[in-house]
């Protein structure tokens, strides 16, 4: 699991809890519909409650790009 640097969350107990506050408001990403990383965030979605948004990219690399910092790119 990775998180956006802006995320003030550092554990997963964390990012349940603001993700929960933040119903509709929190996306994830995968390389694409169907992808393995997709159907786990579904079931993460499904174990912990959380309502998250899927993302689908065109493969891992754009994905991971959009979680670098702008400042940093």
């Amino acid at each position: 699991m990775e998180v956006s640097p802006g995320t003030p969350v550092s554990t997963v107990p964390e990012f349940i809890a603001y993700t929960k506050a933040r119903p509709g408001k929190v996306h994830f990403a995968s390389p694409g519909i169907g992808s393995t990383i997709q159907l786990c965030g579904e079931l993460f979605k499904i174990m912990t409650g959380v309502n998250m948004i899927h993302v689908p990219y065109r493969g891992n690399a754009p994905a991971l790009t959009d979680l670098i910092p702008v400042r940093c790119r």
